[in-house]
Protein backbone atom coordinates (compact mmCIF):
# COMPACT_ATOMS: atom_id res chain seq x y z
CA UNK A 1 0.00 0.00 0.00
CA UNK A 2 1.90 3.33 -1.16
CA UNK A 3 1.23 6.36 1.27
CA UNK A 4 -0.45 4.47 3.78
CA UNK A 5 -0.57 7.64 6.40
CA UNK A 6 -1.63 10.29 3.86
CA UNK A 7 -4.51 7.43 2.81
CA UNK A 8 -5.39 7.56 6.47
CA UNK A 9 -5.60 10.82 6.73
CA UNK A 10 -8.01 11.24 3.94
CA UNK A 11 -10.33 8.50 4.82
CA UNK A 12 -10.58 10.04 8.64
CA UNK A 13 -11.32 13.51 6.83
CA UNK A 14 -13.64 11.82 4.60
CA UNK A 15 -15.54 9.65 6.91
CA UNK A 16 -16.01 13.33 9.43
CA UNK A 17 -16.99 14.85 6.69
CA UNK A 18 -19.64 12.77 5.36
CA UNK A 19 -20.57 11.96 8.52
CA UNK A 20 -21.48 15.93 9.63
CA UNK A 21 -23.03 16.32 5.86
CA UNK A 22 -20.48 19.43 5.59
CA UNK A 23 -20.64 19.03 1.92
CA UNK A 24 -23.71 19.94 -0.81
CA UNK A 25 -25.16 17.02 -2.52
CA UNK A 26 -23.69 17.90 -5.72
CA UNK A 27 -19.77 17.91 -4.05
CA UNK A 28 -20.96 14.60 -2.54
CA UNK A 29 -21.70 12.97 -6.05
CA UNK A 30 -18.83 13.73 -7.36
CA UNK A 31 -16.43 12.92 -4.24
CA UNK A 32 -18.28 9.21 -4.41
CA UNK A 33 -17.79 8.68 -8.01
CA UNK A 34 -14.29 9.58 -7.65
CA UNK A 35 -13.81 7.20 -4.91
CA UNK A 36 -15.50 4.62 -6.43
CA UNK A 37 -13.16 4.85 -9.47
CA UNK A 38 -10.73 4.17 -6.54
CA UNK A 39 -9.35 7.85 -7.57
CA UNK A 40 -8.42 9.58 -4.15
CA UNK A 41 -5.22 10.95 -6.09
CA UNK A 42 -7.98 13.55 -8.32
CA UNK A 43 -6.58 17.11 -7.09
CA UNK A 44 -10.31 17.77 -7.40
CA UNK A 45 -10.28 16.74 -3.55
CA UNK A 46 -8.74 19.55 -2.58
CA UNK A 47 -11.58 21.97 -3.17
CA UNK A 48 -13.61 19.93 -0.85
CA UNK A 49 -11.37 18.85 2.02
CA UNK A 50 -9.95 21.33 4.41
CA UNK A 51 -5.89 20.55 3.61
CA UNK A 52 -4.11 23.70 3.14
CA UNK A 53 -1.70 22.53 0.00
CA UNK A 54 -3.34 23.42 -2.78
CA UNK A 55 -1.34 20.20 -5.00
CA UNK A 56 -2.10 17.64 -2.41
CA UNK A 57 -2.30 14.15 -4.08
CA UNK A 58 -3.29 11.29 -2.08
CA UNK A 59 -2.57 7.84 -3.38
CA UNK A 60 -5.51 5.45 -3.49
CA UNK A 61 -5.19 3.79 -0.14
CA UNK A 62 -4.89 0.00 -1.82
CA UNK A 63 -5.63 -2.27 -4.06
CA UNK A 64 -9.68 -3.06 -3.10
CA UNK A 65 -11.43 -0.48 -4.62
CA UNK A 66 -10.58 -1.68 -8.14
CA UNK A 67 -11.14 -4.91 -7.53
CA UNK A 68 -14.37 -4.21 -6.63
CA UNK A 69 -14.54 -2.51 -10.20
CA UNK A 70 -12.88 -5.94 -11.94
CA UNK A 71 -15.73 -8.02 -10.00
CA UNK A 72 -18.13 -5.38 -11.72
CA UNK A 73 -16.74 -5.81 -15.04
CA UNK A 74 -16.61 -9.55 -14.81
CA UNK A 75 -20.53 -9.77 -14.28
CA UNK A 76 -20.93 -7.09 -17.10
CA UNK A 77 -18.84 -9.44 -19.50
CA UNK A 78 -21.36 -12.38 -18.49
CA UNK A 79 -24.13 -10.10 -19.94
CA UNK A 80 -25.38 -8.30 -17.01
CA UNK A 81 -24.88 -4.88 -17.08
CA UNK A 82 -23.87 -3.30 -13.69
CA UNK A 83 -24.53 0.35 -12.73
CA UNK A 84 -23.20 1.34 -9.52
CA UNK A 85 -25.26 4.06 -7.38
CA UNK A 86 -24.96 5.66 -4.65
CA UNK A 87 -28.57 6.45 -2.22
CA UNK A 88 -28.44 10.31 -2.67
CA UNK A 89 -28.93 9.37 -6.64
CA UNK A 90 -31.07 6.47 -6.64
CA UNK A 91 -34.31 7.58 -7.84
CA UNK A 92 -32.66 9.78 -10.51
CA UNK A 93 -30.65 7.23 -11.52
CA UNK A 94 -33.20 4.41 -12.25
CA UNK A 95 -35.34 6.65 -14.08
CA UNK A 96 -32.60 7.15 -16.09
CA UNK A 97 -31.87 3.92 -16.59
CA UNK A 98 -35.91 3.14 -16.89
CA UNK A 99 -35.64 5.41 -20.37
CA UNK A 100 -32.32 4.22 -21.39
CA UNK A 101 -34.18 0.60 -21.91
CA UNK A 102 -36.97 2.03 -23.24
CA UNK A 103 -34.57 3.87 -26.21
CA UNK A 104 -32.10 0.71 -26.13
CA UNK A 105 -34.46 -2.13 -26.75
CA UNK A 106 -31.19 -4.35 -26.94
CA UNK A 107 -29.88 -3.33 -23.35
CA UNK A 108 -29.76 -6.40 -21.14
CA UNK A 109 -31.12 -7.11 -17.54
CA UNK A 110 -28.95 -4.83 -15.41
CA UNK A 111 -28.12 -4.60 -11.53
CA UNK A 112 -27.57 -1.95 -9.77
CA UNK A 113 -25.55 -2.20 -6.98
CA UNK A 114 -26.40 0.86 -4.06
CA UNK A 115 -23.30 1.64 -1.49
CA UNK A 116 -22.25 5.01 -0.59
CA UNK A 117 -19.11 6.64 0.08
CA UNK A 118 -19.27 6.03 4.02
CA UNK A 119 -20.15 1.85 3.28
CA UNK A 120 -16.55 2.39 0.87
CA UNK A 121 -14.72 3.95 3.47
CA UNK A 122 -15.74 1.22 6.34
CA UNK A 123 -15.02 -1.27 3.99
CA UNK A 124 -11.47 0.36 3.73
CA UNK A 125 -11.33 0.16 7.38
CA UNK A 126 -12.66 -2.95 8.21
CA UNK A 127 -12.79 -5.17 5.12
CA UNK A 128 -16.72 -6.07 5.15
CA UNK A 129 -18.88 -3.73 2.78
CA UNK A 130 -22.56 -4.05 2.97
CA UNK A 131 -23.95 -3.67 -1.18
CA UNK A 132 -27.74 -2.92 -1.56
CA UNK A 133 -28.35 -4.94 -4.97
CA UNK A 134 -31.38 -5.23 -7.60
CA UNK A 135 -31.88 -6.67 -10.78
CA UNK A 136 -33.89 -5.15 -13.15
CA UNK A 137 -35.48 -6.70 -16.21
CA UNK A 138 -38.17 -4.18 -17.44
CA UNK A 139 -38.42 -0.57 -16.49
CA UNK A 140 -39.65 -0.27 -13.01
CA UNK A 141 -39.96 -4.10 -12.55
CA UNK A 142 -37.40 -6.04 -10.09
CA UNK A 143 -36.73 -9.64 -11.37
CA UNK A 144 -38.77 -12.09 -8.81
CA UNK A 145 -36.25 -13.76 -6.48
CA UNK A 146 -34.00 -16.07 -8.06
CA UNK A 147 -31.35 -18.15 -6.44
CA UNK A 148 -29.24 -18.18 -9.55
CA UNK A 149 -28.68 -14.66 -9.45
CA UNK A 150 -26.82 -15.10 -5.60
CA UNK A 151 -25.03 -18.41 -6.45
CA UNK A 152 -23.31 -16.41 -9.82
CA UNK A 153 -22.76 -13.60 -7.78
CA UNK A 154 -20.94 -15.28 -5.30
CA UNK A 155 -18.65 -17.41 -7.62
CA UNK A 156 -17.48 -14.25 -9.15
CA UNK A 157 -17.03 -12.47 -6.10
CA UNK A 158 -14.63 -15.05 -4.97
CA UNK A 159 -12.41 -14.92 -7.83
CA UNK A 160 -11.64 -11.51 -7.11
CA UNK A 161 -10.41 -12.65 -3.17
CA UNK A 162 -14.13 -11.34 -2.16
CA UNK A 163 -16.08 -13.55 0.23
CA UNK A 164 -20.07 -13.50 0.37
CA UNK A 165 -20.97 -13.69 3.96
CA UNK A 166 -24.22 -12.77 3.59
CA UNK A 167 -26.49 -12.40 0.62
CA UNK A 168 -29.97 -12.25 0.49
CA UNK A 169 -32.19 -12.26 -2.47
CA UNK A 170 -35.52 -11.32 -0.71
CA UNK A 171 -34.14 -8.34 0.88
CA UNK A 172 -31.13 -7.82 -1.90
CA UNK A 173 -28.59 -7.48 0.41
CA UNK A 174 -24.83 -8.32 -0.05
CA UNK A 175 -21.95 -8.66 2.22
CA UNK A 176 -18.50 -8.29 1.32
CA UNK A 177 -15.63 -9.41 2.94
CA UNK A 178 -12.20 -9.35 1.40
CA UNK A 179 -9.30 -11.53 2.01
CA UNK A 180 -6.55 -12.53 -0.46
CA UNK A 181 -7.48 -15.98 0.56
CA UNK A 182 -10.08 -16.25 -1.51
CA UNK A 183 -9.08 -15.06 -4.37
CA UNK A 184 -8.26 -18.06 -6.83
CA UNK A 185 -6.10 -15.93 -9.15
CA UNK A 186 -3.45 -13.32 -8.91
CA UNK A 187 -5.15 -10.28 -8.05
CA UNK A 188 -2.27 -8.23 -9.34
CA UNK A 189 -2.37 -9.65 -12.50
CA UNK A 190 -3.62 -6.84 -15.48
CA UNK A 191 -5.12 -10.04 -17.46
CA UNK A 192 -8.52 -11.13 -15.97
CA UNK A 193 -8.83 -15.23 -16.36
CA UNK A 194 -11.41 -15.94 -17.97
CA UNK A 195 -14.62 -17.59 -15.77
CA UNK A 196 -15.65 -20.92 -14.93
CA UNK A 197 -18.55 -19.90 -13.39
CA UNK A 198 -20.55 -23.27 -12.81
CA UNK A 199 -23.98 -21.08 -13.44
CA UNK A 200 -23.10 -19.59 -16.63
CA UNK A 201 -25.90 -21.84 -18.74
CA UNK A 202 -28.26 -20.82 -16.06
CA UNK A 203 -27.21 -16.71 -16.14
CA UNK A 204 -27.93 -17.19 -20.24
CA UNK A 205 -30.64 -18.67 -19.67
CA UNK A 206 -32.21 -15.56 -17.67
CA UNK A 207 -30.89 -13.09 -19.98
CA UNK A 208 -32.75 -14.98 -22.86
CA UNK A 209 -36.28 -15.13 -20.84
CA UNK A 210 -35.95 -11.55 -19.72
CA UNK A 211 -34.37 -9.34 -22.24
CA UNK A 212 -36.69 -6.04 -22.58
CA UNK A 213 -38.61 -6.47 -25.94
CA UNK A 214 -40.55 -3.21 -25.89
CA UNK A 215 -41.30 -2.22 -29.45
CA UNK A 216 -38.36 -4.63 -30.83
CA UNK A 217 -40.28 -6.57 -32.91
CA UNK A 218 -41.14 -3.48 -35.03
CA UNK A 219 -38.20 -3.54 -37.64
CA UNK A 220 -36.82 -0.11 -38.16
CA UNK A 221 -38.99 1.49 -35.04
CA UNK A 222 -37.40 4.29 -33.10
CA UNK A 223 -39.39 6.38 -30.74
CA UNK A 224 -39.93 10.37 -30.72
CA UNK A 225 -38.84 12.65 -29.56
CA UNK A 226 -41.02 14.96 -27.61
CA UNK A 227 -41.25 18.47 -28.51
CA UNK A 228 -43.79 19.76 -26.44
CA UNK A 229 -45.39 19.00 -23.12
CA UNK A 230 -47.95 16.96 -24.99
CA UNK A 231 -45.58 14.64 -26.48
CA UNK A 232 -43.81 14.47 -23.22
CA UNK A 233 -47.16 13.03 -21.76
CA UNK A 234 -47.53 10.70 -24.50
CA UNK A 235 -44.13 9.26 -23.78
CA UNK A 236 -44.22 9.40 -20.35
CA UNK A 237 -47.90 7.10 -20.24
CA UNK A 238 -46.29 5.07 -22.41
CA UNK A 239 -43.30 4.42 -20.80
CA UNK A 240 -44.77 3.92 -16.73
CA UNK A 241 -48.04 2.27 -17.77
CA UNK A 242 -47.85 0.44 -21.51
CA UNK A 243 -50.28 2.77 -23.50
CA UNK A 244 -51.81 6.33 -23.62
CA UNK A 245 -55.38 6.87 -24.67
CA UNK A 246 -55.97 10.10 -26.94
CA UNK A 247 -59.15 11.60 -26.33
CA UNK A 248 -60.60 13.45 -29.03
CA UNK A 249 -63.37 16.23 -28.26
CA UNK A 250 -65.28 17.21 -31.52
CA UNK A 251 -67.89 19.66 -30.65
CA UNK A 252 -70.20 18.21 -32.34
CA UNK A 253 -68.60 18.08 -35.97
CA UNK A 254 -68.45 14.09 -35.56
CA UNK A 255 -68.81 12.08 -32.44
CA UNK A 256 -65.99 12.09 -29.38
CA UNK A 257 -63.55 9.06 -29.71
CA UNK A 258 -60.95 7.94 -27.66
CA UNK A 259 -57.60 5.73 -29.40
CA UNK A 260 -54.76 4.34 -27.84
CA UNK A 261 -51.06 4.76 -28.39
CA UNK A 262 -48.44 1.87 -27.08
CA UNK A 263 -50.60 -1.55 -27.08
CA UNK A 264 -48.23 -2.06 -30.45
CA UNK A 265 -45.08 -1.23 -28.61
CA UNK A 266 -45.36 -2.98 -25.26
CA UNK A 267 -47.55 -5.76 -25.84
CA UNK A 268 -47.41 -6.72 -29.65
CA UNK A 269 -51.35 -5.89 -29.68
CA UNK A 270 -52.99 -3.59 -32.06
CA UNK A 271 -53.99 -0.31 -30.99
CA UNK A 272 -57.86 0.22 -29.93
CA UNK A 273 -60.39 2.99 -31.14
CA UNK A 274 -63.46 3.43 -29.35
CA UNK A 275 -66.39 6.36 -30.67
CA UNK A 276 -69.20 7.32 -29.52
CA UNK A 277 -69.10 7.77 -25.50
CA UNK A 278 -68.43 9.96 -22.75
CA UNK A 279 -65.33 10.69 -21.81
CA UNK A 280 -65.20 9.23 -18.35
CA UNK A 281 -67.46 6.20 -19.78
CA UNK A 282 -65.06 5.60 -23.08
CA UNK A 283 -61.91 5.47 -21.04
CA UNK A 284 -62.69 3.31 -18.08
CA UNK A 285 -63.27 1.04 -20.71
CA UNK A 286 -59.80 1.27 -22.64
CA UNK A 287 -57.82 1.09 -19.22
CA UNK A 288 -60.19 -1.95 -18.41
CA UNK A 289 -59.43 -3.93 -21.96
CA UNK A 290 -55.66 -2.53 -21.65
CA UNK A 291 -55.46 -4.53 -18.50
CA UNK A 292 -56.28 -7.71 -19.74
CA UNK A 293 -54.18 -7.22 -22.64
CA UNK A 294 -50.82 -6.24 -20.44
CA UNK A 295 -52.39 -9.49 -18.83
CA UNK A 296 -51.82 -11.47 -22.00
CA UNK A 297 -55.56 -11.85 -23.37
CA UNK A 298 -56.06 -10.67 -27.37
CA UNK A 299 -58.29 -9.08 -28.63
CA UNK A 300 -58.74 -9.59 -32.63
CA UNK A 301 -61.84 -9.90 -35.40
CA UNK A 302 -64.31 -13.14 -34.92
CA UNK A 303 -67.83 -13.36 -34.07
CA UNK A 304 -67.09 -13.56 -30.45
CA UNK A 305 -68.03 -11.05 -28.20
CA UNK A 306 -65.83 -9.26 -25.99
CA UNK A 307 -67.26 -8.66 -21.93
CA UNK A 308 -65.87 -5.32 -20.40
CA UNK A 309 -67.96 -5.08 -16.75
CA UNK A 310 -70.33 -7.16 -17.72
CA UNK A 311 -70.91 -5.02 -21.10
CA UNK A 312 -70.72 -6.89 -24.79
CA UNK A 313 -68.27 -5.49 -26.99
CA UNK A 314 -66.66 -6.23 -30.77
CA UNK A 315 -63.74 -5.63 -32.65
CA UNK A 316 -63.13 -4.81 -36.28
CA UNK A 317 -59.99 -4.29 -38.16
CA UNK A 318 -59.84 -0.36 -39.23
CA UNK A 319 -58.94 0.63 -42.55
CA UNK A 320 -55.93 1.60 -42.93
CA UNK A 321 -57.16 4.64 -45.11
CA UNK A 322 -59.01 5.96 -42.43
CA UNK A 323 -56.04 6.63 -40.13
CA UNK A 324 -54.83 9.92 -41.29
CA UNK A 325 -58.50 11.46 -40.62
CA UNK A 326 -58.82 9.88 -36.59
CA UNK A 327 -55.09 9.32 -35.78
CA UNK A 328 -53.13 11.97 -35.38
CA UNK A 329 -50.92 11.12 -32.31
CA UNK A 330 -51.01 7.30 -33.57
CA UNK A 331 -49.34 8.68 -36.91
CA UNK A 332 -46.98 10.73 -34.75
CA UNK A 333 -45.70 8.10 -32.54
CA UNK A 334 -45.17 4.99 -35.15
CA UNK A 335 -44.13 7.50 -37.73
CA UNK A 336 -40.46 5.49 -38.32
CA UNK A 337 -42.29 2.81 -39.41
CA UNK A 338 -42.60 2.20 -42.76
CA UNK A 339 -46.17 0.47 -42.43
CA UNK A 340 -47.90 2.00 -39.13
CA UNK A 341 -49.36 -1.23 -36.96
CA UNK A 342 -53.06 -2.38 -36.92
CA UNK A 343 -55.71 -0.48 -34.89
CA UNK A 344 -58.94 -2.80 -33.88
CA UNK A 345 -61.99 -0.67 -33.30
CA UNK A 346 -64.04 -1.18 -30.68
CA UNK A 347 -67.95 -1.40 -31.24
CA UNK A 348 -70.83 -1.69 -29.12
CA UNK A 349 -74.87 -2.69 -29.28
CA UNK A 350 -77.70 -0.86 -29.15
CA UNK A 351 -80.15 -0.96 -26.48
CA UNK A 352 -81.01 -4.50 -28.36
CA UNK A 353 -77.84 -6.00 -28.25
CA UNK A 354 -77.32 -5.16 -32.07
CA UNK A 355 -74.29 -3.95 -33.71
CA UNK A 356 -74.17 -1.62 -36.58
CA UNK A 357 -74.00 -4.55 -39.17
CA UNK A 358 -76.81 -6.59 -37.66
CA UNK A 359 -80.32 -6.11 -39.31
CA UNK A 360 -82.55 -4.07 -36.99
CA UNK A 361 -79.29 -2.17 -35.65
CA UNK A 362 -80.94 1.51 -34.04
CA UNK A 363 -80.10 3.75 -37.04
CA UNK A 364 -79.93 7.02 -34.42
CA UNK A 365 -76.78 5.38 -33.00
CA UNK A 366 -74.88 4.50 -36.81
CA UNK A 367 -74.05 8.73 -36.22
CA UNK A 368 -72.49 7.68 -33.04
CA UNK A 369 -69.68 4.96 -34.82
CA UNK A 370 -68.68 5.62 -37.74
CA UNK A 371 -68.12 2.15 -39.29
CA UNK A 372 -63.81 2.55 -40.06
CA UNK A 373 -63.22 -1.10 -40.51
CA UNK A 374 -61.59 -2.58 -43.72
CA UNK A 375 -64.66 -4.94 -44.70
CA UNK A 376 -67.85 -2.24 -43.33
CA UNK A 377 -66.97 1.10 -44.28
CA UNK A 378 -67.73 0.00 -48.09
Amino acid sequence: MKNKIESAIMIETLEQRFQKDKVSSESRAFMEELFMDGNLGNRAYSNILPFNEENMICDAPDERIELINQFYESINRHGINIFPGHSGSRECFIEYIDNLIRLEQTLNPFIVVEHSLKEHLAFLRNGVFDIGWDLYTFPGDRMASNGKIAEFLQFEAKRFGFGILEISVKDRKMKLNYSEEYSERDIYSNTPESSTNPNIADITAILSDSKPSFGSHLKGFKLPLAEDAHDNRVLTDVKEYGFHIVWINSEGLQPDYGFTIGLEYSYEHPEIILMGLPIGAGKNIINKLGAEIKNGQRFIESDDYIKISSQKFMVKKMDISNYGDYLGYFIWFYRSLKIPPTVMQLFWPDESDKFPWDKGFNKKFLTSQPLLSEDLSS
